[in-house]
């Protein structure tokens, strides 16, 4: 936390903004990332029964902790689950779906969209811009917690994967 204070406040960052190029290329995998977690979260037939009988939803739910109940209903949709209980949930199942889902496809799908210079823009934009720098250190760091062995042992407690 220090060092973090201390570049922060002693070191001159460039106020310029990212190329436009940069912005254009991480709204289009934005979109796409968004729409491929979306479709498994909230269109998927049968994922919100995965998700229940696969994660520890219902322990985190009935736990006094914390200043608000889980839900902001009192129903079992996942669009009315709280953010928290909905990450740590996925934590406990060791899957961090919230962290990752989406990136990878919405990676490979610009990249085919962009086959001359697809691949050299994201190594340009890793390079040059500290947003998704960080970024992707985010995503390594989510996918370094996923342990796929844990999750499946989790995704056998399921009686049935309609999703799957």
């Amino acid at each position: 936390m220090a060092a973090a204070t201390l570049e922060a406040t002693l070191l001159k960052h460039a106020d310029t903004p990212p190329p436009a190029q940069y912005l254009a290329t991480m709204d289009e995998v934005s979109v796409a990332a968004f729409n491929a977690y979306r479709g498994l979260v909230y269109e998927t037939e049968g994922f919100e029964t995965f998700f229940r009988e696969s994660t520890v939803i219902g322990e985190i739910a009935s736990l006094n902790i914390g200043s608000r109940p889980s839900a902001r209903k009192s129903s079992a949709r996942i669009e009315d689950l709280r953010a928290i209980p909905w990450v740590f949930s996925w934590a406990q199942c060791r899957l961090m779906l919230p962290g990752w889902y989406g990136f990878g496809s919405a990676v490979k799908a610009w990249v085919a969209a962009h086959p001359k210079d697809g691949m050299e823009t994201l190594r340009a934009m890793y390079r040059a811009w500290p947003f998704f720098t960080t970024m992707l250190s985010n995503m390594d760091m989510v996918l370094a917690k996923s342990d796929i062995g844990i999750a499946w042992r989790y995704a056998e407690l399921v009686a049935r994967v309609p999703c799957l």
